[in-house]
């Protein structure tokens, strides 16, 4: 019989997915900037409210790197990062450098000093430090500034929380390169009800710069 077995055949609805909103496409976009920034090497500044000041170099994909800092008496405070083992300078700027190594460092102490190595105060990893930024909270995209090499996307990652010390409100700014499209720049801020709020300051520049960092 002419046309037996032949069935018809619908054309399949046409695939409409869903809208993307305004706070996933920002998320997308920052989450893009942190996984470019973790996979290369970099210059890294670190500011705290103590106050404190840190430079030096990092490599995520090494384990390696160090920070520095020297104080207006000539004291040298020197943190040096290689696998999993730390070693810490603090001493006189003139003579020979003496370190004290310390295992199973999980980041670069924001206060200096032994213990804040061993867990006693906060410790900054900063290939960590960016991928949290990924959860951390709502992320507003707050727009371009600068122009040039200084332009910029900024935006901000908040989050609501409560602890046994009280609420705590933490906001963090992340500024994006326009042109190299990684993450330049993180101020960090955290209040916790009657405490004294705590800012810091990350500062990144010189992508894929190779990072030296002798064992002493």
């Amino acid at each position: 019989m002419a046309g037996a077995g032949v069935g018809l055949v619908s054309k399949p609805a046409a695939l409409n997915p869903p809208a993307m909103s305004v706070a996933d496409a920002a998320n997308l976009r920052l989450a893009a900037a942190v996984n470019a920034t973790v996979h290369t090497s970099f210059r890294l500044k670190v500011s705290t409210s103590l106050p404190q000041v840190l430079e030096g170099e990092y490599d995520p994909a090494g384990s390696k790197g160090y920070l520095r800092s020297t104080s207006a008496a000539g004291e040298v405070w020197e943190f040096r990062i290689i696998g999993d083992d730390g070693y810490l300078r603090s001493g006189p700027r003139s003579g020979k450098p003496t370190f004290q190594k310390l295992t199973g460092v999980t980041g670069f102490p924001i206060r200096g000093g032994v213990n804040n190595a061993r867990g006693g105060s906060p410790t900054v990893d900063p290939a960590e430090l960016l991928r949290a930024l990924e959860s951390r909270g709502r992320v507003k995209d707050m727009g371009p500034s600068g122009s040039g090499a200084n332009a910029v996307n900024t935006y901000v990652v908040s989050t609501d929380s409560a602890s046994q010390d009280g609420q705590r409100t933490e906001s963090t700014t992340v500024m994006v390169g326009v042109d190299s499209g990684k993450v330049s720049k993180i101020v960090f801020n955290a209040q916790v009800a009657g405490h004294d709020p705590l800012e810091m300051t990350l500062e990144f520049s010189g992508y894929g710069l190779v990072v030296n960092v002798e064992r002493p």
